[in-house]
């Protein structure tokens, strides 16, 4: 997220700047901006849950072979917190709270049969953590484009729908987590979820 972390702001800022004051508050140098940054290194760092991950978890990725799960497309595969695939199922492909709930219980349940017994507090607090460097990144992406023109990410799946998507679920995932480490993060997206919801209604579905 540290490459994309301008136009991250830049985003921000198109969306909700009605002035100079909003302008520097979400200007670098800003909480804002400490709190992206914090979240883009505790994301990198190497720990007791660093793996080899797939990278690119959509459910195009993943074909169900007889011996179980095969994983194909591994272009951005590599080492990295066993999370950034698990955090996959809130904020890639738009499943159902339910359903993403349900992933929660059997990825944790996993987890505890091999031996690592995550108290629900830090599992729900490390999930977050990658949920934020998840929807920040993606604000990055060509960021004024969808101002001007909605596009398809994938067939089917428009850019507007998708980060108002991610907005959604990154807000009612946050209520569940205990203690928020970065609540600048947290109020950002609340009010640029209002916002578009303003500006591209099509988008928006109700919650």
């Amino acid at each position: 997220m540290r490459k994309g972390l301008g136009s991250t702001l830049a985003f921000i800022r198109l969306a909700l700047s009605d002035g100079a004051d909003k302008a520097r508050e979400l200007a670098v140098g800003s909480e804002l901006h400490a709190e992206l940054m914090e979240v883009a290194d505790l994301v990198d760092e190497t720990n007791a849950f660093s793996t080899i991950t797939v990278g690119d978890m959509a459910p195009s990725n993943v074909l169900l072979g007889p011996r179980g799960p095969v994983f194909i497309d591994l272009e951005y595969c590599g080492v990295r917190n066993a999370f950034y695939d698990a955090m996959y199922w809130h904020c890639i492909y738009p499943f159902s709270p339910d359903t993403a709930d349900q992933m929660d219980l059997a990825y944790s349940d996993g987890l505890y049969a091999a031996g690592i017994r995550l108290p629900e507090g830090q599992f729900l607090s490390t999930m977050h953590l990658f949920l934020s460097h998840r929807l920040f990144w993606t604000l990055s992406w060509d960021m004024e484009a969808p101002f001007k023109e909605d596009r398809d990410v994938v067939s089917g799946v428009s850019m507007r729908t998708t980060i108002c998507g991610y907005l959604r679920e990154y807000i009612r995932f946050t209520a569940a987590v205990p203690q928020v480490d970065h609540p600048q993060l947290l109020s950002v997206a609340t009010r640029l979820k209002a916002r578009l919801s303003q500006l591209w209604p099509e988008a928006a579905t109700t919650d």
